[in-house]
């Protein structure tokens, strides 16, 4: 199974899953789940409206603004800075 240029060997299904589910958690670490699902949602809408990029763009930016308002960046923003969590990028 490749999967971000990392290769899983080939092992029994058990040994496999949690091989695949390590490697998530590992990933998600220091993410905020309610950021995850919001992406989500916002992604699937997206591909219901495919045709108008305008619906998107304006769901997308409501979004945000709700986000930001609600404290949770700047809450990850400052684990970030006291080195709590790594940035993902």
């Amino acid at each position: 199974m490749v999967h971000c240029s990392e290769i899983i060997p080939a092992q029994s299904d058990k040994e496999l899953h949690a091989a695949v589910r390590s490697r998530l958690l590992e990933q998600l670490h220091g993410l905020d789940p309610s950021a995850l699902l919001a992406v989500k949602k916002l992604l699937r809408a997206g591909l219901n409206d495919k045709n108008d990029p305008d619906a998107v763009n304006l769901r997308e930016s409501y979004a945000q603004a709700e986000r930001f308002a609600s404290g949770t960046p700047a809450i990850q923003f400052a684990r970030i800075a006291r080195k709590e969590i790594k940035h993902k990028l």
